[in-house]
This record gives C-alpha cells, structure tokens and sequence, in this order.
C-alpha cells in the first residue's frame, strides 16, 4: 500500500444575521459617518476589495441584506481576528486609515454586530449568500468595464526575479511584443493569443522546476524545515506575490498545502488568481492540470508530482460536470486520477441546454431516481466513467453524502467506493455531530482507499480529506 491523495474543498462562503437593532439604524449609519462608503463603492479605490457599499437611497430591506453579507469578513472561530474588527479601527494596516475610533461608542456599535454574525443560522447564512451572489451577478448597480492588462515581458522577468531570484530572463520565450504609438504596454495590444498562453504555461513549468534544481541554491527558503519556518516562508512570499498581506484564512490555506506530503492533490473552488500563490508548490508538484482559460466556470486544479498524461480538463462531453485530471503511471502501472465539483442536491433541473436531457441522465444512473441537475449531472459522469480505464479515482465535492440516493446509484453503476468509510467534512464552523460527509475520494479497479479522514481546518467551510490509496491484486 501507498500514495497518498489530499483533496482540499475550498468553498467560497460566508453571509449574516438579524439583530435586535437593525444594521440600517445601528452599524450602517457609523460606517456612513466614517465615509467608508467613499472608497467601497464600484468607482472608489477599493473597488477591487470585497466591500461594497449599497447605492445610495437603497431600500432598507437592501441595507439589512448588505449587513447581513458582511459576515464574509468575520472570522467565525476568532471574532477578534476578523477583518470587520481590524481593518476600520486600524488594527492591521488600512488603506483608509483609523475609520472607528478603538474604545468609542461606535466601536460598542461595530463589536455588537460582528457578535450577532458569528451566530448566523442555516437559513440566514444561506439568505446573506443570496446577496452576495446577486452581487457577483451584477444586481443593483452596473459594473463598470475594467481593464486587466497583463504584464509586459519585462515586467514578467522582473517579476520572476524578485519571487524566484531568476535571472534566466524566461519572457524571452514569449512571442514579440508589438509596439504601438511608441510603446509596448499599450493595453488595446495586450491580447493573450494562444501561443503566448501556451509559452506562459511552459515557462512556469520551466522557472518552478529550476527554482529548486540542486536544493535551495538561490536562499528561496528563509530558515531551517519546520512549522513556523513554513508559515514565514508563505507570510513572506505571499507578500511579494500578492504585494499585500495575506488575509489569516489565504495564510492556513497555504500552510495547509505545504505542510501536505501528497502524491497528489486536488483543489476545488480555485481560480486563476491562486496561480501565482501556489507557485511554491510548483517545485514540488511539477505538474499540474486546470481548466481557467478554457471556461469561466471552471473552478477545479490538480496538482500531481507524477508525470500527466492524456490531459483531461474541462466538461465532460460539453456539459457538466466539469473534471481536471488525466493518467498517470503508478509504481509502474496506469492510473487515471480526476477531480471534479457537483451541483448542490436540490437544483431542480430546467430546460436549457446544460439541464434538458436531465431526465434521461438520471434514468441511466437509476430507474426511478427524482430528476435533478445533480442527477442528471451525476447520470452523465457515470457514462462518461464507464467508458474510462477500469484503474480510477475520483476525488471532488460531490455536495451529497453517501447514503443519498443519487450517490447511491452513482457508486453502483460506477463501481467506484471508499472502503475506509468517511469524513465529516461541511460545514467546518459546526461542531462534528452536526457535518456531513459530502467530499469524498472514490477508487476502483484495483485501487482501494485504504484510510480516509478530514485534515486541519483552514478557515474554508470544508475541511479537507486526506485518502491513502493501495493496490490489489
């Protein structure tokens, strides 16, 4: 028996509760005193921030949600820790500067709500997502055009300079740059065309794999192995990576990852902005598979120190769900290894083009089974796997526990299972009677998980599972 598969579910979430005293005549009116809204809006200087302030004049039932949303800044475990406290009393540095005065009535105001959204319920956390999702979709207000320019080739051999201390000047890989009124920055220039994505994905490669080549030659690694050693070495790089300091959840996040000696590890809920941050990783995990710059939805990365072959990312058979994966060669032997991300159980399925055969997948899962978007999603994945190499392991959020029926079906027409049982792992705020084991790693063939269990947590609202997979004759 060996190889060991880590998947970390790093799910996106946090809303807020109602209050004796609304937000609207409480919290809401400190902040509008303290002009907060005159940096947190779409046009200010902290527009990239999470913190948006509602339109003024918005209706009070808006105001109350916005409030209510605000629990995606609190640290549920350590209120004091939170950025709601820290940031407006300039406990950690702010852009802004000291907004609520520490020790004065309106901190009393602020420290009263941030208590109230440690407490949110099931219900009113999933009220306070709703917000946050009509946000992200644009509700309210019209987002302005922002323009993301990437760097030039200059500004890419710098920055590989200051993070890997590499002076190979790598961007001279890159096809020409073109100039236009005199310049080479010049964003209606910036495209990305498909060949400077591929050179972009192949000097990654080629920088994270020289960064270690020979040990630590170049001093990347500020002290000797050990724990605290890791968490500077993330605080340190995440700084220049990010050129900001790492939030307290971005910070175990990345501990988490390191401190993993997996063969494997699986990472759903990432995007592209994890690219630099897990750069780190890469002298380690050379080899990795993702789906970004092929759909917009896809959220799901694989990172691997073995080779990757017969690459697998994106969705299966034009549909959902989405996979990133592909084969590799264990002690000698073929394996195909994919992780993916499924809908949430009660998504009732609909008629566009991602749900219309909904009905016919979830007849070939099972006879019977209620239609839904899982179903229907969990339906195509079986035929999909059926079709695959008989050697597999599928790791994910597939949001439903074993015992529900769609999974059930699923296991049984896949043939795939985890002996070693499970792993209460959602949501992580709870106390574990209260979790349900819906992240899972699953094998077949001869493969067999052979130990299972949540890791540490790190401040997602999924704990990650850790698997051990053997062989059987």
């Amino acid at each position: 028996m060996n190889g060991r598969l880590l998947i970390i579910v790093l799910l996106l979430a946090a809303p807020v509760t109602p209050q004796e005293r609304s937000f609207g005549s409480g919290l809401y009116q400190v902040l509008e005193k303290a002009a907060c809204r005159s940096c947190h809006n779409p046009d200010g200087v902290a527009s990239p921030t999470r913190l948006h302030f509602p339109e003024p004049g918005a209706a009070p039932e808006r105001i109350e949600a916005f409030g209510r949303s605000l629990v995606t800044l609190v640290d549920r475990a350590r209120p004091e820790s939170s950025l709601l406290w820290n940031k407006p009393t300039n406990r950690v540095p702010h852009a802004g500067g000291e907004r609520i005065k520490p020790g004065s009535p309106d901190e009393r105001v602020l420290e009263a709500w941030l208590h109230r959204l440690t407490k949110l319920s099931g219900l009113e956390l999933s009220l306070a997502l709703k917000y946050r999702e009509g946000e992200a979709a644009g509700a309210g207000h019209v987002n302005p055009r922002a323009e993301v320019r990437r760097l030039t080739h200059s500004q890419y051999n710098h920055t590989v300079r200051d993070l890997l201390g590499d002076q190979t000047n790598p961007a001279r890989q890159f096809p020409p740059e073109d100039f236009v009124n005199g310049f080479r920055n010049q964003i209606q220039a910036q495209n990305l065309s498909p060949l400077l994505i591929e050179a972009y994905s192949a000097v990654a490669e080629q920088v994270a794999r020289s960064a270690f080549r020979g040990g630590d030659t170049r001093g990347l690694i500020p002290c000797k192995p050990s724990a605290a050693c890791r968490a500077r070495f993330v605080r340190e790089f995440g700084l220049k990576a990010f050129r900001r300091p790492l939030e307290i959840a971005e910070q175990k996040r990345y501990e988490a990852l390191l401190a993993s000696d997996a063969d494997i590890i699986g990472l759903v809920e990432a995007t592209p902005a994890w690219r630099p941050a897990l750069q780190p990783l890469y002298a380690k995990y050379p080899y990795r598979i993702d789906c970004f710059d092929l759909d917009p939805e896809c959220q799901t990365m694989l990172l691997s120190k073995l080779p990757i072959v017969n690459p697998i990312a994106g969705r299966v058979w034009k549909a959902t769900p989405i996979v990133a994966g592909g084969e590799i060669r264990w002690n000698g032997r073929p394996i195909t290894v994919l992780a993916t991300h499924w809908f949430r159980p009660l998504v009732r399925s609909d008629s566009s083009e991602w749900g219309a055969d909904d009905a016919e997948r979830s007849a070939y899962l099972a006879e019977g089974l209620p239609v839904s978007r899982q179903a229907g999603q969990a339906g195509l994945f079986a035929k999909y796997l059926n079709r695959a190499p008989q050697d597999l392991i599928v790791m994910g959020d597939l949001n439903s526990a074993p015992w529900s029926r769609v999974q059930g079906a699923f296991r049984a027409k896949t043939g795939l299972d985890n002996q070693a049982g499970t792993a209460a792992s959602w949501p992580s705020f709870v106390p574990w009677p209260l979790r349900l084991p819906i992240d899972h790693v699953l094998a077949r063939g001869h493969l067999v998980v052979t130990r299972f269990e949540a890791g540490p947590r790190t401040d997602s609202d999924h704990f990650p599972v850790i698997a051990e997979i053997g062989w059987r004759d």
